[in-house]
């Protein structure tokens, strides 16, 4: 049997890809019917009573919590911030996952620090008020610049900060009152930047209790960001409605924020041996202009349908239940990476962990009542993450030529999504390319520079839209 080399095979989707799409232009009203009802069917609805009462929980709890924090460590006085899918009105499935900020008011004083940047999208804090300065000490270092080799000192030491909330936190949620038919896993997991908290509700689904999360990320206003310029600044000028949105929103002032980014690789400690490399900086984000974004469309807009459609039809056909293809060391002119590959012969030294989870997991401290070791059921993984669903819907809305589709009161939704789809699919089969962030203009993550990646991709969007090709409703 003769062998398909792989630009043949990705020539063979993309022919097949373009042919599904042009059958989905004669489908439009039924096509119209089912994309809706898709939606209806697995859209959360925020205000439905049962999803309020869990919210409203959710919300109280990690408010306490933070309360606690502070009362444990006053350095650590918290704002509470609301972010992520739920509060977008962008979240499908289950109200099963809830991401919050918690803002370091003391950090956040204007004047106590400035931002360098490293990256594109990163910085690190340098302290400069004394006052904050001794308060925090201990969590304080200097650094030498990579590439400048310069030696900038008093910079917050990202990763001990972000362990020392960590370990706040755990503390307590032992001392804070859990919501009634709450069960909580007492070791909180590191979650990106966040400290991840994950519970069982009983009673919520007829078939049995519901797997919650909640994300809780330390941050940092971005010192003078202000007068930072940053790249999507220059697209405020364009003359298009959300162009127009976005300088409203830039011009009240919402808070760019700094969120823990330290992971940075792979450092050989001895032969053949390797453990997670730190870089002492932080990731600039967004999410509060997200946020601002997404409250001027309607629930049932098609900016809004056609994200939460992205989500539920990659929970379909974009997903990965195999291993991660590779994990690779980012180029020297790449921002750092989650992800590392290594060869089978290399060994990872085990990440570093607080040594109150050791004790848990070890069985060297016993479980309290409503307290049980958590694990969710699906391990599979995104093969598109929804922060690349955001950015391609905010390019969509600034660049598309078809402003018809697109129009508020008389746009097609189809039309929307499939040009999405497109555009994912011309992005994904060039080698190296990815839907860069929209705020930065540029890459800020990880693309899938691997071939097998890129196919499972390419696969999964053939799929989608074959899928979409045999509805007949």
């Amino acid at each position: 049997m003769q062998t398909i080399s792989e630009d043949k095979l990705i020539k063979q989707l993309r022919k097949d890809f373009e042919k599904t799409i042009n059958a989905l232009a004669h489908k439009k009203t039924v096509l119209r019917e089912y994309l809706t009802q898709l939606d209806d069917s697995k859209k959360v609805v925020c205000d439905e009573s049962q999803n309020s009462a869990l919210t409203e929980q959710a919300e109280l709890y990690t408010r306490e919590i933070l309360l606690e924090v502070e009362r444990l460590d006053p350095r650590f006085k918290c704002t509470f911030l609301q972010s992520g899918s739920f509060y977008d009105e962008v979240k499908v499935g289950q109200p099963d996952e809830y991401d919050y900020m918690a803002k370091l008011d003391l950090l956040s004083i204007p004047g106590t620090a400035k931002a360098v940047p490293t990256k594109l999208g990163f910085a690190r804090l340098i302290l400069e008020d004394y006052e904050t300065i001794d308060l925090w000490e201990e969590f304080l270092c200097d650094e030498i610049d990579e590439d400048s080799k310069e030696v900038f000192k008093n910079v917050l030491t990202v990763s001990e900060v972000q362990s020392e909330f960590r370990s706040l936190v755990m503390k307590a949620i032992k001392i804070v009152e859990m919501p009634k038919k709450w069960q909580r896993d007492p070791c909180p997991e590191q979650h990106g930047p966040c400290t991840m908290l994950k519970f069982l509700v009983d009673d919520f689904l007829p078939e049995g209790r519901l797997y919650i999360s909640i994300d809780l990320a330390p941050c940092i206003t971005y010192p003078n960001y202000k007068d930072v310029d940053f790249p999507f600044n220059k697209n405020l000028k364009k003359e298009s409605p959300f162009a127009l949105l976005l300088s409203k929103i830039v011009r009240k002032e919402r808070d760019v924020l700094l969120v823990p980014f330290i992971n940075d690789g792979l450092k050989e400690v001895s032969r053949r041996i390797y453990h997670s490399s730190y870089r002492e900086h932080l990731r600039v984000s967004f999410s509060l202009v997200e946020k601002d974004i997404f409250a001027h469309f309607a629930y049932n807009s098609i900016e809004k349908r056609v994200l939460r459609l992205l989500k539920i039809l990659r929970d379909i056909h974009l997903r990965d239940d195999g291993k991660w293809p590779g994990w690779k060391t980012p180029p020297p002119d790449h921002p750092p990476s989650t992800v590392i590959e290594v060869d089978k012969a290399i060994r990872i030294s085990p990440s570093k962990e607080p040594e109150w989870f050791w004790d848990y997991k070890n069985g060297r401290v016993s479980y309290e009542e409503n307290e049980l070791p958590i694990e969710k059921n699906d391990k599979s993984r995104d093969l598109l993450q929804t922060y690349i669903f955001k950015s391609l819907l905010f390019y969509m809305k600034l660049f598309s030529t078809n402003k018809k589709a697109w129009d508020r009161k008389h746009g097609s939704l189809l039309e929307c999504l499939t040009e999405c789809l497109v555009a994912l699919f011309n992005i994904f089969s060039i080698p190296n390319a990815t839907i860069p962030n929209f705020f930065f203009d540029g890459y800020t993550g990880q693309n899938p520079e691997h071939l097998d990646e890129r196919k499972k991709i390419l696969v999964g969007l053939l799929n989608t839209v074959t899928h979409l090709e045999k509805q007949t409703f």
